[in-house]
């Protein structure tokens, strides 16, 4: 039950967040979420090599972060209208989407993280899989993307931050807490998941020899460095074009749906259908009989239960 509680709170957040809506966090509950999150990647970062992220041969094309952005005010509007097309938003997207108020991909990134730990935790021979590393790494890239283009992020904190992520030799946290959990997902028997810091690095570097020179290949990993000569803005549109928001927001809703799929029924189905945790047909139904739901208190009640959990709400 919590796990479907966690799963639809994101869910949610994730595609609702074009539009407020009664469900959209307060701004005070957003900025802490913010704090949270630049303190996790900071801890993070400290305990791991930079170098691996920004190789000393792009450093120096950094300062472009700082100088060539925040974008302009009209092009980010064009983006946002942009965005809200292609994402089909049910409302005027200059009066929200952008603003702080609104929650951003990078605000959520941390829940899509925490809500794949969960999953991974309940089955315990589970490892992380190539797919939902992909899936993964363009939710970093649309999220820093997002922060440029669409909320006028300058500097690399939104780069370090979105990317931030891969197991932690240096935290000291329960097992069982949210950062335990998640930092377990990226560990393997003899370390860190295989292949998940070269997917990640990909994604954020510019060095051209690290990436395959198939052109269907090279389109799904996003460099964020500019070739010498192009400006950062057009560079970053062009990203963007390249990795449409749209096939990245399918991907997420396929994989909301498939984490929903793959849960186990509610109890009270499983007592209507006499297939609860392995019991007889006669034990399940003294079972039945002693919680006090038979015949149809036991559908009505499921209906009730389970409404909020339809694939509709994906």
């Amino acid at each position: 039950m919590q796990f479907r509680l966690h799963l639809l709170r994101f869910t949610t957040l994730l595609m609702h967040r074009l539009t407020k809506r009664p469900s959209t966090p307060p701004l005070s509950t957003l900025e802490s979420i913010r704090c949270q999150n630049r303190e996790r990647a900071t801890l993070w970062l400290s305990h791991n090599d930079q170098s691996s992220i920004f190789p000393a041969k792009i450093k120096p094309m950094l300062p472009a972060y700082d100088a060539e952005l925040p974008l302009l005010g009209a092009t980010l509007s064009r983006n946002r209208e942009h965005v809200s097309s292609a994402l089909k938003a049910e409302s005027d997207p200059l009066s929200f989407y952008g603003l702080p108020s609104c929650p951003s991909l990078l605000d959520t990134l941390s829940e899509f993280m925490a809500l794949s730990a969960a999953q991974t935790a309940m089955i315990r021979s589970s490892t992380i899989t190539t797919a939902w590393m992909s899936l993964a790494a363009r939710y970093m890239t649309q999220s820093v993307l997002e922060q440029y283009l669409i909320y006028g992020g300058k500097g690399t904190e939104p780069l370090l931050e979105a990317f931030a992520w891969g197991f932690n030799a240096g935290l000291v946290a329960d097992a069982r807490s949210v950062e335990g959990r998640t930092n377990a997902m990226f560990w393997d028997e003899d370390g860190e998941v295989v292949g998940w810091e070269d997917l990640r690095n990909r994604h954020i570097r510019a060095v051209s020899e690290d990436l395959p020179s198939s052109p269907r290949h090279c389109w799904r990993h996003a460099q964020f460095i500019p070739e010498p000569g192009e400006s950062l803005d057009i560079h970053l549109e062009n990203l963007a074009v390249r990795n449409p928001i749209s096939e990245f927001e399918d991907g997420m809703i396929a994989f909301l749906k498939a984490l929903l799929v793959c849960q186990p029924k509610p109890i009270l189905a499983q007592m209507e259908s006499a297939k609860l945790n392995g019991l007889s047909r006669l034990e399940n139904d003294l079972l039945k009989q002693r919680v006090g739901f038979t015949g149809w208190r036991i559908r009505r009640s499921y209906q009730i239960l389970s409404t909020p959990y339809g694939c509709s709400t994906l």
